[in-house]
């Protein structure tokens, strides 16, 4: 077991990222493939621990 707790608003942020992801796979609404995530304050936390793990950084 790891020491290190993932909060479940990170784990909710992820998996809404992935979401998201799938939607725009191959475009969505006139928008092209989705290839970056931002947030600002709190948001960009959330953004950046979502796009560790879909290889948008």
């Amino acid at each position: 077991m790891s020491p290190f707790l993932t909060p479940e608003t990170q784990k909710a942020a992820k998996d809404f990222a992935n979401e998201v992801k799938e939607r725009y796979r191959n475009g969505h609404n006139g928008y092209g493939k989705l290839t970056m995530a931002n947030g600002h304050s709190k948001a960009g936390e959330k953004a950046i621990y979502s796009t560790f793990f879909m290889n948008f950084i």
